[in-house]
């Protein structure tokens, strides 16, 4: 009969192998989402975005245009054009306010093997206009 010390080596053993298949499928993009693919090379990515380096972490400003469970989609402007970005989103992602299309945001991730990581989000509320009609 095996021990309790066996039987926890196992199970820790099975959950980092649990851990280490979902984070394989979660960057080959197993899931089918538009904004995954977008991210293979489909479509606009940044490799310059508004972006401020502190200990690894960049900042970006933009507007929601696709989130999934997985991923969100950033439209920002960049040198007079367009660029949508993707980010993942991670547990440990910290999030402030209502993601939803059309959101403005301010994003901070960092970036792994060109990967943007998510570690905040915060929805930003749009400047209300003041004047007479």
């Amino acid at each position: 009969m095996a021990s309790r010390a066996t039987h926890r080596r196992i199970k820790m053993k099975n959950t980092k192998l649990v851990e280490a298949l979902m984070a394989i499928l979660f960057v080959a993009g197993i899931g089918g989402s538009p904004a995954l693919a977008q991210h293979a090379g489909h479509g606009a990515q940044s490799s310059s975005p508004q972006a401020n380096q502190v200990a690894g972490t960049k900042k970006i400003k933009g507007r929601i245009v696709e989130i999934d469970r997985n991923s969100i989609a950033v439209e920002t402007q960049q040198s007079g054009r367009t660029e949508t970005v993707i980010f993942y989103l991670q547990p440990r992602t910290e999030i402030k306010g209502d993601l939803e299309a059309g959101a403005n945001v301010v994003v901070k991730y960092r970036e792994d093997d060109k990967i943007k990581f998510a570690t905040s989000i915060e929805v930003k509320r749009a400047k209300r206009r003041t004047g007479s009609c």
